[in-house]
């Protein structure tokens, strides 16, 4: 299957540009700040007054959105895994159906 290079210039240019801004918000908002503090002590910033259990649930819900622009703008990419095709990584799955 051969992939265009204008398909591919989409994950190229999209990739950095998410990368980036996550890092300008983790680093350079105030809301990075209220992230990397309930990464480290939710307790002590709940008692600062922010909400942590709303702070968690915009967290999930971005890193939700930008799986679904991965997905969207390259979901139809082969996944490329060095070690596919290996029985030693085959897990439980390839141990249990010669048994049944």
């Amino acid at each position: 299957m051969r992939v265009s290079s204008r398909r591919r210039l989409g994950p190229l240019l999209l990739g950095p540009a998410i990368a980036l801004a996550v890092w300008f918000v983790l680093q350079r908002t105030r809301v990075g700040r209220f992230i990397r503090a309930a990464a480290l002590d939710r307790e002590t910033l709940g008692a600062l007054g922010v909400n942590v259990n709303a702070l968690y649930t915009w967290v999930f819900v971005i890193a939700s959105l930008i799986r679904a622009a991965k997905f969207a703008c390259c979901g139809s990419f082969p996944a490329i895994e060095p070690m596919i095709g290996k029985a030693e990584n085959a897990g439980p799955k390839a141990m249990i159906a010669p048994m049944t």
